[in-house]
């Protein structure tokens, strides 16, 4: 998801409220999160779902972050923008064929919850 021209995680007080955020979407709709990539203005998710609830998943997500963002930023309306983009995949195996689009930094990928490692080069 992308936002609406607005900077959606300005710091780390911004990404540790997201990260919460996702943690309670993780386990209101049964996700398995894999990897995630916080971005400025939007974010990556590698998820494995449960249950045919990802839609509601992400729109919790994204109201619920938003909301939460408004307040703490002192602002209204809508953060992000446009629907969500995924990809079926159907190997239940990931490992080392997790790619984000774009350059990603070492440090912002964290598979460290499910594999262990903090990248997918080794």
């Amino acid at each position: 998801m992308a936002t609406s021209g607005v900077r959606s995680s300005r710091d780390d007080h911004d990404r540790e409220g997201f990260l919460e955020r996702l943690g309670r979407c993780s386990e209101r709709f049964s996700l398995g999160i894999y990897a995630y990539v916080l971005m400025g203005n939007h974010f990556h998710l590698l998820v494995r779902t449960r249950e045919a609830n990802l839609s509601l998943a992400i729109q919790w997500l994204g109201v619920s972050y938003s909301t939460w963002h408004n307040v703490g930023h002192h602002r209204s309306g809508h953060l992000f923008q446009g629907r969500f983009k995924g990809a079926v995949r159907g190997s239940h195996r990931v490992g080392p064929s997790v790619r984000f689009p774009g350059p990603v930094a070492p440090d912002l990928l964290d598979l460290r919850a499910t594999t262990g490692r903090t990248n997918t080069n080794s």
